[in-house]
C-alpha cells in the first residue's frame, strides 16, 4: 500500500494527455496525424548549436516552435517563404507564435550545427521513437507541449487555411509581439 500511494500522491503517474478539439490541424498522413493533440516527450537532446546536452524542453523555449523531423534546408526555405507571404494572416500568426526553429536529425546521431535554427538529436532513443511518424515532416508544438499540426511543406497551406479561424491566437492567449506591445507604449 505505501508504494501505491507514494506512486499516486507524488504524482508519479502521468496519464497520456490527449486533445481531440482546439488549435490543432490534421493533415493528410494519418500516421503522423496521430501524433496531433499529443504531448511530446520531454527528452534529453545534444544541441549541435551549443555542443551541450539539454532538455528538449529548454530547447524549445517558453513559447511554441515550429519543428523539422529530418527535413532538408530547401523544405525549411519553402515554409519560411510562405510564412512571410504579406496577407496571409495565418501565416504570420504562425511565425509568431511559433518563432522558435528547431531541426531534429533523424537519421544522423550527431546534428549539424546550424545559423538559422536550432539543430538537435535524440540521446535516449524516446524522442526518436515519438518522431518516427512524421520524418520528413514539421510539427507546429504549442507552447503546452502539445503537437497542433504535423505536415509536409507541399501541403503546409492546407494547414494554415485550417489554422486561419485561429489567427487572432495571440490576442486570445494575451501574447503580443513586440512590435505591437512598443506600439501600446507610444
Amino acid at each position: 500500500m505505501p508504494r501505491t500511494r507514494r506512486y499516486l500522491t507524488e504524482m508519479r503517474y502521468r496519464p497520456a494527455a490527449g486533445h481531440e478539439t482546439g488549435f490543432q490541424a490534421k493533415g493528410n498522413d494519418a500516421h503522423a496525424a496521430s501524433l496531433v493533440g499529443t504531448s511530446i516527450p520531454q527528452t534529453r537532446v545534444l544541441d549541435a548549436n551549443t555542443n551541450a546536452v539539454r532538455r528538449l524542453d529548454d530547447v524549445l523555449g517558453s513559447g511554441g516552435a515550429l519543428v523539422g523531423v529530418g527535413v532538408d534546408q530547401s523544405s525549411w526555405k519553402a515554409l519560411d517563404r510562405l510564412l512571410s507571404d504579406q496577407g496571409n494572416e495565418a501565416g504570420e500568426m504562425v511565425a509568431d507564435v511559433f518563432a522558435k526553429r528547431v531541426t531534429i536529425a533523424a537519421d544522423d546521431r550527431l546534428p549539424r550545427p546550424d545559423n538559422e535554427r536550432t539543430s538537435i538529436a535524440d540521446l535516449d532513443g524516446a524522442l526518436g521513437r515519438y518522431v518516427q511518424p512524421a520524418h520528413g515532416q514539421f510539427l507546429l508544438v504549442r507552447p503546452d507541449r502539445v503537437v497542433a499540426a504535423v505536415f509536409h511543406v507541399r501541403s503546409a497551406q492546407d494547414v494554415l487555411i485550417a489554422l486561419a479561424p485561429y489567427s487572432n491566437f495571440q490576442r486570445k492567449t494575451g501574447r503580443e509581439s513586440a512590435a505591437s506591445a512598443q506600439e501600446k507604449v507610444s
